[in-house]
């Protein structure tokens, strides 16, 4: 029965706060600003040679799959005059009916960018992993000789983290370049969640409504545990349509989607993470700690929410917030004392993964992404802690005020 009363408190709470005319409007106007925002990034991501489809199809179907020695001496043969050419100035930039897109020139970049640079970076790969592995076990042993065990361990973990690495096929990762970069969706989600939130615990006090609401059976903890389950319910489906929303909108426009299986260093940015996952168990990895980023933010609003008097009070101190906190993430650099405790960490996730990274955390060493992530843990349960504590201490003292209140 009480579980029963409180699920019916949380759908009430949802249609307060999330299901009214104006929020719903809203939801769908970013969402709709989001499908065309990272559409329009894909498209100035393959708009180049987009003229030109008919021969990139025919070329990739050439290479991709697994690197083999002769697709690369098949490439080398084709791209190598043009690259001669190149850097002795003597390219054509006029139209040459023998050419296999308009000119020489235009040849060598076709070639160059699409193909010859991805599959030289694929197939050098591994001699890479194998130099850092390499290095790190070298420095693991001098940092034994010097005692240092903290960098010791470290670059023992490294030397693990990249043996035996390599990018076995070549495959087109133009789209999951542009997903996994891809931030406006998260920042969309944080102001909607600003605009949903903000009221959550201000408006029963705008309203003198926590006096009457100590009084009912239902008014104490379980409003103030429907709220925040609410809350929480309100980021998790909100994460998963936008994030969604930006993985079916990149599926869907790019014609291939074999990179999904490749492994994350396969994409060049990630060349240093000490991540092995594929590109798609990535992105939902990466969604995961983003929404969990952003339900730290919400915590935060939340708690301004259960401060303030007045709503628009609380909107204005809950974007305040997120912008300072953004700019800490911006201008923090490598101050680990401004960075463990700021969610928008999460929320840019990549940039805690770029790098294998870590923290002294008392001689152990600890990856930087956990590091963050353990610290916005704490921080947001001690902020649900105060939220707790506040409303609670407001019914109580509506109770005393409402005492000769029956309902």
């Amino acid at each position: 029965m009480r579980a029963r009363m409180f699920f019916r408190l949380v759908r009430y709470e949802c249609r307060k706060a999330f299901l009214n005319p104006g929020m719903l409007i809203f939801f769908a106007a970013l969402l709709l600003f989001n499908g065309w925002k990272i559409g329009d990034s894909y498209n100035k991501k393959v708009e180049r040679w987009l003229e030109y489809s008919a021969q990139y199809e025919q070329t990739y179907a050439q290479y991709v799959g697994t690197i083999t020695p002769e697709k690369i001496r098949a490439l080398k043969t084709v791209y190598d005059p043009l690259k001669i050419k190149h850097d002795n100035h003597t390219i054509s930039y006029e139209y040459d009916p023998n050419a296999y897109i308009y000119s020489e020139a235009m040849d060598e970049e076709f070639y160059r960018t699409l193909f010859y640079t991805e599959l030289e970076y694929d197939y050098l790969y591994q001699n890479v992993a194998y130099r850092i592995r390499e290095n790190a076990l070298e420095l693991a042993e001098f940092y034994d000789d010097l005692d240092n065990s903290f960098e010791a361990a470290k670059n023992r973990q490294i030397a693990a983290d990249f043996t035996s690495r390599s990018i076995p096929a070549f495959a087109d990762t133009r789209g999951y370049e542009v997903l996994l970069s891809y931030d406006y969706s998260a920042m969309l989600i944080l102001l909607l969640s600003v605009f949903a939130l903000c009221g959550v615990f201000v408006t029963e006090r705008e309203t003198d409504m926590y006096m009457l609401l100590r009084t009912t059976k239902n008014g104490a903890g379980s409003t103030v545990a429907a709220k925040l389950t609410a809350s929480l319910l309100f980021v998790v489906i909100t994460c998963a349509v936008f994030f969604g929303q930006d993985f079916l909108t990149i599926y869907f426009a790019s014609p291939r989607n074999t990179a999904l299986q490749s492994p994350i260093y396969a994409l060049r940015a990630f060349e240093s993470t000490h991540m092995t996952m594929s590109v798609g168990q990535y992105f939902l990895w990466a969604a995961a700690m983003k929404s969990l980023g952003v339900f730290a933010c919400c915590t935060a609003v939340l708690l301004i929410s259960s401060l303030f008097k007045q709503t628009l009070g609380a909107f204005f101190t809950g974007v305040a917030l997120l912008l300072g906190l953004t700019a800490l993430q911006e201008f923090s650099g490598g101050k680990l004392a401004l960075r463990w405790f700021d969610p928008i960490e999460l929320v840019m996730f990549r940039e805690l993964v770029y790098r294998d990274t870590f923290v002294n955390a008392l001689g152990i060493p600890v990856r930087l992404h956990i590091f963050v992530t353990a610290g916005v843990v704490i921080v947001t349960a001690a902020m649900i802690g105060v939220i707790l504590y506040l409303n609670r201490s407001y019914h109580y003292r509506a109770r005393r005020r409402g005492s000769n209140v029956s309902v």
